[in-house]
């Protein structure tokens, strides 16, 4: 029973640790409940009771997620770390089933094995992610402040890049149709971001799941992971105009902004294309991937960076 009784300590250990954390993280509040079914196990080991091990096993391997923005949040933040993060959670996800296997088998010894596996699987969690997540979330309160004013600030930039941008749009299209439109993005666009980017400070691009440009509309991790969550945010029935999303992570304020598909977008981004704009698209863009839209999807985002 050594065993059991050091593994006790470890898991008051860890639950007075993770009792410090923010409330406002559903994170914490998950992972508060799988210390509690760790302690149960092991309550439920010294007392031989291994019904009770495997039902509260299967509970940690079916454990509850944090809801999709927080996980967006959470990655976003440890960007390269991401993935060593999620394979700690498949490492106890998986332990924690065999464990619950273990305890159907009436295989004491394995549960004992298994429950070690898991809990090397916490601490290794607690250890590289729990300080850095909470420093991120909690630390200065002033960080929200100013992350406020730099929503607002990027806000701005995206409008002022709509509104020069969409004026000379219009007017390609009622001059040369939408082929002519298609010429002028390729060129305005670009230097708009540019011009921007000179007068704000900040880095301005477009980005899309299905890039148009494949030269500077192609998203990195972070982006690809917002532009999804905007996706599942439009499939669920929320306006894209109204989908932003900004985060401050490693010193940088990140910002995106949604751009939605509106009926004069379907010209150019529909299903179906008039001959001769599926010929300008493809002078223009030959590794054109942003067709096939309907309206009210998201077909991209702004992006913008600034240096704090």
């Amino acid at each position: 029973m050594r065993r059991v009784t050091i593994i006790t300590g470890l898991i008051l250990a860890l639950l007075a640790s993770t009792g410090q954390a923010h409330a406002d993280l559903r994170l914490r509040g998950i992972m508060v409940e799988l210390e509690a079914r760790m302690e149960a196990i092991v309550q439920a080991l010294s007392l031989g009771d291994l019904e009770a091990v495997e039902s509260n096993a299967r509970q940690i391997a079916d454990h509850e997620k944090p809801p999709v923005e927080e996980r967006l949040k959470i990655l976003g933040f440890l960007q390269e770390d991401a993935n060593g993060f999620k394979e700690t959670d498949g490492i106890v996800h998986l332990s924690a089933l065999k464990m619950a296997e273990a305890a159907a088998r009436k295989d004491y010894e394995g549960v004992v094995e298994k429950y070690g596996d898991v809990l090397h699987g916490c601490v290794s969690c607690h250890t590289n992610y729990r300080s850095r997540i909470i420093d991120h979330f909690y630390g200065d309160k002033a960080q929200e402040s100013n992350k406020a004013a730099l929503m607002a600030e990027a806000t701005g930039i995206v409008r002022k890049f709509g509104g020069t941008l969409k004026p000379q749009l219009k007017k390609a299209l009622q001059s040369g149709g939408p082929e002519n439109a298609i010429e002028v993005c390729s060129t305005q666009a670009p230097e708009i971001a540019r011009k921007l980017s000179l007068e704000t400070g900040w880095e301005i691009k477009r980005v899309s799941l299905k890039p148009r440009n494949r030269k500077t509309a192609i998203p990195d991790e972070w982006e690809r992971m917002v532009l999804e969550h905007f996706d599942e945010r439009q499939s669920k029935g929320e306006a894209p105009g109204k989908m932003a999303y900004g985060e401050i992570i490693d010193g940088q304020f990140r910002f995106m902004k949604a751009q939605g598909v509106e009926p004069v977008c379907l010209k150019c981004h529909g299903e179906r294309l008039a001959p001769e704009v599926e010929d300008a698209l493809k002078q223009h863009y030959p590794d054109d991937k942003a067709t096939g839209y309907s309206l009210g999807q998201v077909r991209g985002a702004f992006s913008l960076s600034k240096g704090l």
